[in-house]
């Protein structure tokens, strides 16, 4: 079984490095596709060499679309011209994808259109979202279809063993009654991959890895005195605020997407300085026409709480370095939330009842 990996593309980011959308000359405020250019860059031609042909699947393991720094329309038009190029070039034959933290809305589009607008329009009840849906791939059977094992999701037709949601409409001519039809297959968070010797592998995007992304299920295990490990689908739900908070709405918020774009990408490279000016910038546009601009030394109350925010907080958050802080146990709050998202993460693949692996 020939598997590809891939995560991280950003489309729609203004540094990806493999597809550009431009808005052509004379086509003020316009969304349709044929008001703007998607550019492929030469680096795509490496990346397809890279992936090589005929792969039975691509798993895109996260941040392959980015909706934190570009707004809908966009990011789409992008992702419709890498899953059609995807298909063209016979890159794989199937696609995985796990969102990330960028490209979470994914996740969110997908659940409500699962658990709420396909019942309702099968007239029935609509049900709460699932959470975690973990997707098991044993490479000891022999052709995918019958390796793959969607947890709690049934098959959408006898010839593939999912596809269907909104994701497929993406790929030019993918219709399920073709033999070159491509099912995109959407699990969250976790991929588990039997190999051939017996030995499993976790795939996950690792959000839930950072601080940001796990700090509610701590904060939860602490308040309810819970001593035990959460099962995944409690884990992701007690996240899941911070999750919406936090990760793909950002490039939807018009003319301040630019300005919070630099905002991250300062506080990556640690200019808190240059995050202070960029903030007190957004307090003028917060008091404008609102009933803040007739209280006195209002602008001069939200300037000091934005330095205490920047001081306080985001001067000390950073990305973990898990190599040098597990591997050399430089920090135990890592190491705790590895440890925690492990042992969720093998008592949901305990569900799956897979036989000769020691869980």
């Amino acid at each position: 079984m020939k598997l590809v990996i891939v995560s991280d593309l950003h489309l729609g980011d203004p540094n990806c490095a493999l597809l550009r959308i431009n808005k052509k000359h004379g086509k003020p405020g316009g969304n349709e596709k044929n008001d703007y250019d998607i550019i492929i860059d030469p680096r795509f031609e490496r990346f397809c060499d890279a992936v090589g042909t005929n792969n039975e699947c691509l798993v895109l393991l996260g941040d392959i679309m980015d909706f934190a720094m570009r707004d809908y329309s966009a990011v789409y038009m992008l992702a419709e011209c890498f899953f059609t190029e995807v298909k063209t070039r016979g890159l794989a034959k199937r696609i995985i994808y796990v969102p990330g933290n960028h490209d979470y809305d994914i996740w969110e589009a997908v659940e409500y259109q699962a658990n709420i607008i396909n019942r309702i329009k099968a007239g029935k009840s609509a049900r709460n979202f699932k959470m975690s849906v973990p997707l098991l791939i044993d490479g000891r059977n022999g052709g995918f279809t019958e390796s793959i094992d969607l947890r709690d999701v049934s098959r959408s037709d006898g010839r593939e063993p999912y596809g269907g949601m909104f994701l497929d409409h993406l790929i030019k001519d993918n219709n399920p009654e073709n033999s070159d039809y491509i099912p995109v297959i959407i699990s969250f968070p976790n991929i588990y991959l039997v190999t051939e010797d017996e030995k499993l592998v976790l795939m996950t995007h690792g959000q839930f890895l950072e601080k940001f992304g796990s700090v509610s299920s701590e904060l939860y295990r602490t308040a309810k005195n819970i001593t035990g490990t959460l099962c995944m689908k409690d884990f992701i739900s007690v996240n899941f605020p911070l999750s919406q908070l936090g990760s793909s709405g950002l490039g939807q918020a018009g003319p301040l997407s630019h300005l919070i774009a630099k905002i991250v990408d300062a506080a990556k490279r640690g200019q808190f300085g240059i995050i202070r000016k960029y903030l007190r910038r957004i307090i003028p546009g917060l008091l404008k026409n609102t009933w803040f601009r007739f209280i006195p030394f209002a602008v001069m109350i939200l300037t000091a709480l934005v330095n205490m925010i920047i001081r306080n907080g985001i001067s000390r958050m950073r990305d973990s370095d898990y190599t040098g802080e597990l591997v050399g146990g430089k920090d135990s709050g890592t190491t705790s939330r590895f440890n925690s998202y492990i042992e969720s993460s093998m008592n949901e693949f305990r569900n799956f009842n897979v036989r000769g692996i020691d869980k």
